[in-house]
């Protein structure tokens, strides 16, 4: 009885402590604070895990229960699109009202992830090395702590877009290949529906995982014994299945038809192929043999104490080849499904090094890998196979001295040498502390007196990600308003049109939503200007321009100086005196309502087929407006360009164009015209073309047409 107590004591107390030593040294305690949420709102992803979670456990409960309606509102989708790991928000949200605010989990998220994740690969190294293990607490200790140790699991820890905490948890992918190795039939089946369920409740790529590992220990289990077991496989894989459908629904994976931005498509996020041997920062030893990338999401690294343990391995391989060859033939379709991560990991965009090769694949292909963006991520099961593969032959085929000391060594070199990076990352998350959810770009009075006379914030126009949305996002979750400004990994561009184009009708008629504060990008103020109405505030507030409907009507709402109101005088060009639509002038982006590329110094272009122009006409005397521009033609590749323009929606004229600049267009500004709030000139560019297909510049890839230069009212 002592010797069994013993055992589970070492089998259960020395895996959570190794889990427990190593969050305090690589992440901290602070992140365990349910109030500190100053190191999930100074980073661009936990502030959308966070902020999705704030805002869910204040919205009443819906069906489907994963539904966020107040965090986008008329985007919005589910708490599955912020992040923010259904599987502990749901079950937080039951207890939301005795819960303080702020309130944060994801450090204790955190701390689960780390313990599980020692705890699975200490079964791992148990299972592989059985005995061996079991008989030596300090070679089991040290061996687990090598596989705990991936660099790839780590660097979650903090992104440059700070933490990712759902896909710290790489327990399901240890726990998947741990039932895909072991003899075990015993409730094989009922462990496996729990992976794929945590999974699901997770992270999708963790579910997709889970979810193909599933499928090899199927195929090299029943694969010779289908003929006899086909009606019970048949049975479990339909249950696991409808289970699966019926569980994404209820979380909201659902809630909408998921898109993807197209240039952050499959290839956008690939591995490295150095990128095993590319340590990108995360070693004092060995060079970078790439380009550090920004995003990262590529980064593959087994760290040198892997290294050295994989080169250690060597001299063994060849005596070790039976047990290799039958351990191949007996799990071929995992090995296949490994091959074919590695082959998916690698996208069609191959980075050798800093050099990059391009293959050509069909766009059938890569609409359906276009759901798995970030494919990099598929070399996780790779690596732990890789590194659990390493210390099962080291641990069988040296003395358990030798074995001990290579594992306690490599350990210690891994950890030490690694800590470049995850020494860096413990500092930034702890180097913030907040009791409260702040709004830190927002200091005039009027946000908090806003945030108490509307009932959401709008930003316009409605867009995944606008600029600043944290900020928005952060002062509606504090006082428990609706609002648009979101980040989501997901953005369904269907509902985005619809909002939009109602949001477009708003403007054009001025019926603004009195419960509601508009947060508006600079080429939507001529329009709303135009339509404003006397009971309403336009006002560039902190550098934000904000329309507040029946702003007069608010009695407790303190007067904003002079100088922040916005007025039709501000933007309205002198009659016979030319102003510019280049960057030196700050009136211009005002001006480029749609279709625009960034103004540059001479000017802006056109970007695609259709373009807008609004404009306030001076007064009435003014008779005509003048518009100078360039057309992107070349007398040999492109001799033409051809387009027309439409005034207040009404067609005009059509103009077919052969003179790269000094061109002019003239409009006769009729009664018709002085009628309309505001002028607006529609071109549509029937012919626009790529700098890049002309062999001017092959990283411009816009559409450009129309170059407007200047105008001038006479």
């Amino acid at each position: 009885m002592t010797s069994k107590i013993s055992k589970l004591l070492k089998s259960v107390f020395l895996p959570i402590l190794l889990g427990l030593i190593l969050f305090g040294l690589m992440v901290g305690l602070n992140a365990l604070i349910p109030s500190n949420i100053g190191w999930l709102l100074n980073k661009l992803d936990p502030a959308q895990h966070f902020l999705g979670w704030d805002f869910f456990r204040n919205s009443p409960w819906t069906l489907p229960l994963g539904l966020n309606p107040s965090f986008g509102l008329n985007i919005s989708s589910a708490i599955v699109y912020s992040d923010s790991i259904p599987l502990f928000a749901i079950p937080f949200k039951v207890f939301a009202s005795f819960l303080p605010s702020p309130f944060q989990y994801f450090g204790l998220w955190v701390l689960v992830c780390f313990v599980l994740q020692a705890w699975v690969c200490w079964k791992l190294i148990d299972l592989t090395l059985g005995k061996i293990a079991q008989e030596n607490p300090a070679l089991h200790f040290f061996a687990t702590g090598l596989l705990f140790l991936c660099p790839s699991f780590l660097w979650r820890i903090n992104t440059p877009a700070g933490m990712h905490a759902s896909l710290l948890a790489h327990f399901f992918i240890l726990a998947s290949l741990y039932l895909l190795l072991s003899n075990e039939t015993k409730n094989r089946y009922r462990y496996w529906l729990l992976l794929l369920c945590g999974s699901l409740l997770t992270h999708f790529y963790l579910f997709v995982i889970v979810g193909l590992l599933w499928s090899a220990d199927y195929l090299d289990r029943f694969q010779s014994q289908f003929a006899q077991r086909k009606l019970k496989c048949f049975f479990e894989i339909t249950c696991a299945l409808l289970l699966v459908v019926a569980l994404s629904w209820l979380v909201g994976y659902f809630s909408i038809r998921a898109s993807l931005n197209s240039e952050r498509g499959y290839g956008f996020f690939a591995m490295n192929v150095l990128g095993l041997i590319d340590p990108n920062g995360w070693s004092y030893v060995l060079p970078n043999l790439s380009p550090k990338n920004d995003w990262g999401e590529g980064f593959s690294f087994l760290g040198l104490g892997i290294i050295l343990l994989l080169l250690s391995c060597m001299p063994k391989l060849w005596s070790f080849r039976n047990q290799l060859l039958a351990f191949l033939r007996k799990h071929h379709v995992l090995i296949a499904l490994m091959c074919l991560f590695i082959l998916i990991a690698i996208t069609h965009r191959i980075h050798l090094g800093g050099q990059l090769i391009i293959l050509s694949i069909p766009e059938r292909v890569i609409n359906v890998l276009n759901n798995l963006r970030s494919a990099a991520r598929l070399m996780w099961p790779v690596h732990y196979l890789i590194v659990l593969g390493a210390l099962t032959l080291i641990g069988k085929a040296y003395p358990k001295k030798w074995s001990t000391i290579f594992f306690a060594l490599f350990f210690f070199i891994q950890l030490g040498d690694t800590s470049k990076a995850w020494l860096v990352n413990r500092a930034q998350i702890n180097e913030n502390f907040s009791q409260e959810l702040a709004s830190p770009k927002l200091k005039s009075q009027f946000w908090q007196d806003a945030a108490h006379f509307y009932q959401n914030i709008i930003v316009v126009p409605a867009m995944n990600l606008p600029p600043h949305w944290e900020q928005f996002a952060a002062l509606a979750a504090r006082f428990h308003l609706g609002t648009n400004s979101i980040h989501a990994a997901r953005i369904d561009q269907h509902k985005e049109r619809v909002s939009n184009l109602n949001l477009e009708r708003v403007l054009n008629s001025g019926n603004f939503s009195k419960d509601s504060l508009y947060i508006l990008q600079n080429n939507v103020v001529i329009s709303a200007l135009g339509n404003l109405g006397g009971n309403n505030l336009l006002a560039k507030v902190n550098g934000f321009i904000v329309l507040a409907p029946n702003w007069v009507s608010c009695h407790f709402c303190q007067a904003l100086p002079p100088a922040d109101i916005l007025t039709k005088s501000q933007f309205l060009e002198l009659n016979g005196r030319p102003f510019t639509f280049s960057e030196k002038n700050s009136r211009a982006p005002y001006y480029l309502r749609s279709g625009w590329a960034l103004p540059e110094e001479w000017g802006v272009w056109s970007n695609g087929k259709k373009a807008v122009l609004n404009l306030l006409i001076p007064s009435a005397t003014s008779k005509s407006l003048t518009l100078h521009y360039k057309a992107f033609v070349n007398p040999i590749t492109h001799p033409q360009l051809d387009f027309d323009i439409f005034i207040n929606e009404k067609w005009f004229q059509k103009y077919r164009i052969s003179q790269f600049e000094d061109n002019l267009l003239k409009l006769d500004l009729n009664k018709a015209m002085h009628s309309e709030k505001y002028l607006s000139i529609e071109f549509r560019v029937s012919n626009p073309v790529k700098p890049a297909v002309l062999g001017y510049n092959n990283a411009d890839h816009r559409d450009l047409g129309i170059g407007l230069t200047t105008a001038v009212f006479e």
